[in-house]
């Protein structure tokens, strides 16, 4: 059992979602920026913050919510029409708002997570960039530290 753990261990430090933002830093290779990437994370503490990101969930949640939303404009539509089937109308109109909100979200991760690799790579880059952000994610890294310190 914790061989595999530590083979998923290992699978994580070269393929993340983080890779694609050292990659177009550096122009490094796939893997060699996934591994690099993670490492860095980890160095500074960035690992911690990240296992309590909800954004990912989040976004998921408004992709199923914007997907039902539509469906339903779908079917009150087709509802207007003998000749139509409300539920084909209904999975069809789900599934282009779910897709639509998935790929307008993915540009926000994206910008999250080069964010999170940019603070841990030069965080005095972004202290005068934005310190408001500076500031926030240096406060939720502490916090994370100190939780992680007292749970043990």
């Amino acid at each position: 059992m914790s061989t595999m753990i530590e083979n998923f261990d290992e699978s994580t430090s070269f393929l993340n979602r983080f890779a694609l933002s050292h990659i177009a830093i550096y122009g490094k290779s796939f893997v060699e920026a996934g591994r690099d990437s993670w490492l860095l994370l980890r160095s500074r503490g960035v690992d911690l913050l990240l296992d309590a990101d909800i954004t990912n969930s989040t976004f998921t949640l408004a992709c199923y919510a914007s997907g039902l939303l539509t469906g339903l404009c779908g079917a009150l539509w087709a509802s207007q029409h003998e000749h139509i089937h409300i539920s084909t109308v209904f999975i069809l109109c789900f599934n282009v708002g779910y897709c639509i909100n998935l790929v307008v979200l993915e540009f926000l991760s994206s910008a999250i997570s080069t964010i999170f690799v940019c603070y841990a790579e030069e965080p005095e880059i972004l202290s005068r960039n934005d310190p408001v952000i500076f500031s926030r994610i240096r406060e939720l890294c502490s916090m994370s530290r100190g939780q992680l310190s007292s749970d043990y």
